[in-house]
Order: C-alpha cells, then sequence, then structure tokens
C-alpha cells in the first residue's frame, strides 16, 4: 500500500509505502487523514477501532506506527490551526486595547 497525503489539490505527496505485516490506518483522529492505495494485489485485514490497546500491547510495531500517526496529526492539526489563526508579532501576556 502506498499512503499518502494531499500536498496541493490533484497532487500526491508520498509519504510511505506499508508492506506485507505492517499496520496502517492508526490514529488519535475520527477520521483519517492519510490515503492510501494499493499498488498490487493486495489483503487488508480490518479490526475495529476498540481493539487498538490489545493490539499495540503485543505489537511493538503497531506501538510504533501509532505513534508515528499521532505525531503526523497533531503536526497536521497544528499546521490547519496555524493557518487559521497564525500568531501575532506581539507576544507575552501584556495586552492592548
Amino acid at each position: 500500500m502506498c499512503v499518502y497525503a494531499l500536498a496541493a489539490p490533484n497532487c500526491e505527496a508520498f509519504l510511505e509505502f506499508a508492506y506485507s505485516g505492517d499496520w496502517l490506518g492508526f490514529g488519535y483522529l475520527d477520521t483519517h487523514v492519510w490515503r492510501a492505495r494499493a499498488v498490487s494485489a493486495t489483503c487488508l485485514t480490518c479490526f475495529p477501532l476498540s481493539s487498538v490497546d490489545a493490539i499495540i500491547a503485543r505489537e511493538p510495531r503497531a506501538k510504533e506506527k501509532l505513534s508515528d500517526a499521532i505525531e503526523r496529526e497533531f503536526a497536521l492539526v497544528r499546521r490547519a490551526a496555524l493557518a487559521r489563526d497564525p500568531p501575532t508579532p506581539s507576544s507575552g501576556s501584556r495586552r492592548s486595547y
């Protein structure tokens, strides 16, 4: 599977490849922010969200994938928030009215 994010409209930016035995689809958001496309014949096994804790308890690679996914999702959400409300040059606790 090729897992990617859209860099711009109609432009795919490569993120990573998932191979046989790899875990994908982890994260903390309610919806997936990354897309995936099979690049060869592929068979996936889907697990319910409620099984994530049990999976990462038994699979060190799954725990790494979850950690990486959360880090990338947090960065994505942060960039989106900064784009909506960019920081101002004035910092500190003093406000002028």
